[in-house]
């Protein structure tokens, strides 16, 4: 399996022992991640989706990072962090036997444990995509007064059970099958990360997203994919906080 590139020029941080929310320890936390722009400014953190990597200023969203950019890294610091349970140099199913199940509160509390490691204490603007969004979210109320702005993008306060729905089908096609499962779940994602407008400019939509499925095999490992899905199932900022207001 080829995985995507890690930013070359910083390190994974070891991190030491980290606790999960269901009481598992995991010896030593790594966190892969990708720092642009000048490191004593204000800082962005920008956390992935589902399949994402650290490397965002490079990758998925380099149209948005960088000099005279949205966010612009000749004023601020823009910060990625590979997300726990990925496969692209942070701790998840690739390292650790018996991998956990995780929870978005969770990663944000490993983004925290990195962050500080990194001597970041204030983030001026936390945004997000999907995951990445509800991550953004626990970030934010995880330590409030250390954030200024939480932006986050297609993701909810509580996961639907539509959404849940989908995750659970992708769920029980990994057990299937490890590697066509991954396919096979990956064509459903693609369905709804998709408008009806753009599947109708495409012609052989079979091909398109079988196409899509081998891609993402190639790519990401179906262990962290199952753990990742499962994290999104699990997704309620109001869990043991009042519930939502």
């Amino acid at each position: 399996m080829t995985l995507l590139p890690l930013s070359p020029r910083e390190p994974p941080l070891r991190l030491g022992p980290f606790r999960t929310e269901a009481g598992v320890t995991l010896p030593d936390l790594q966190v892969a991640y990708r720092r642009d722009g000048p490191s004593l400014s204000s800082t962005v953190l920008v956390i992935h989706a589902l399949t994402g990597s650290a490397d965002a200023a490079g990758d998925w969203w380099e149209p948005a990072i960088g000099p005279g950019r949205a966010l612009d890294t000749a004023e601020r610091q823009v910060v990625c962090l590979n997300l726990l349970g990925s496969c692209y140099g942070t701790t998840g199913p690739r390292d650790v036997t018996d991998f956990p199940p995780i929870t978005p509160r969770d990663m944000a509390r490993a983004q925290w444990v990195a962050l500080d490691a990194l001597g970041v204490e204030r983030l001026d603007l936390v945004t997000g995509g999907s995951l990445g969004g509800m991550v953004a979210l626990e970030v934010a109320l995880e330590r409030p007064s250390a954030v200024g702005r939480v932006m986050p993008i297609a993701a909810p306060a509580v996961i639907g059970n539509l959404a849940a729905g989908w995750n659970h089908i992708q769920l029980q096609l990994l057990e299937l099958d490890r590697e066509r499962g991954l396919e096979l779940a990956r064509q459903l994602a693609m369905t709804t990360y998709r408008s009806e407008i753009d599947f109708d400019t495409r012609d052989e939509i079979g091909s398109y997203l079988e196409h899509q499925g081998v891609k993402l095999r190639q790519r990401f490992d179906a262990g962290s994919y199952a753990a990742l899905a499962g994290v999104m199932n699990a997704h309620d900022i109001g869990r043991d906080r009042g519930g939502l207001v």
